[in-house]
């Protein structure tokens, strides 16, 4: 791992201006690890292990074009051999520096019901964001849509997650992370 590359994310550039400080929250089942994938690589039957090798690629292109750091929003946060897999698919170097693996937030009592209840996953954004309010832009690639409601203009919608991350998708995060002057507004963290 290049620690060097981690703590100058987001330093200030030549010109004396900060860096803007972009975040992707990556899903990963559906994403990158996909029906595709795992034919390809001739594992019928069992658990989906393999990687799309293209989406890790196009996701490593994104990230390192404008200078963007990965946060793993996927219950892959909590599997053991993550980086070794973001480490072979070519990831490791894109991961958020502070946080490389968010683990899986505790479930909250509900207050009416006395219930313990799942979060959806738009509060485990909405909690890391709070906990990192240097991050200055962020988007969202996901297969699935359990965001709040002001997220979901910052989701890119995997909409086949048997075939994972497409070439629409990808133009998607570029005109979010490309153009000059974003009118986005302000990174919002519900509270």
């Amino acid at each position: 791992m290049h620690l060097t590359k981690f703590m100058t994310w987001g330093r200030s550039s030549r010109r004396g201006k900060r860096k803007p400080k972009k975040v992707i929250f990556l899903d990963i089942d559906g994403v990158i690890c996909t029906l595709r994938s795992h034919f390809a690589f001739a594992h019928p039957g069992g658990l989906m292990k393999d990687w799309d090798v293209t989406a890790c690629q196009m996701l490593a292109q994104m990230c390192r074009k404008h200078n963007i750091k990965i946060v793993v929003s996927s219950t892959w946060r909590t599997h053991e051999d993550l980086s070794n897999y973001m480490c072979v698919y070519g990831l490791i170097d894109h991961v958020h520096p502070t946080d490389p693996v968010t683990k899986r937030f505790p479930p909250i009592k509900n207050k009416v019901t006395k219930n313990f209840r799942n979060r959806i996953r738009g509060f485990d954004v909405s909690e890391w964001l709070r906990r990192h309010p240097e991050v200055t832009d962020y988007c969202i690639i996901d297969d699935d849509r359990d965001f709040y409601k002001y997220q979901m203009r910052r989701l890119i919608h995997v909409t086949s997650n048997s075939d994972g991350l497409s070439a629409q998708n990808w133009m998607d995060m570029y005109e979010w992370f490309g153009r000059k002057r974003r009118k986005h507004g302000k990174v919002k963290v519900s509270r």
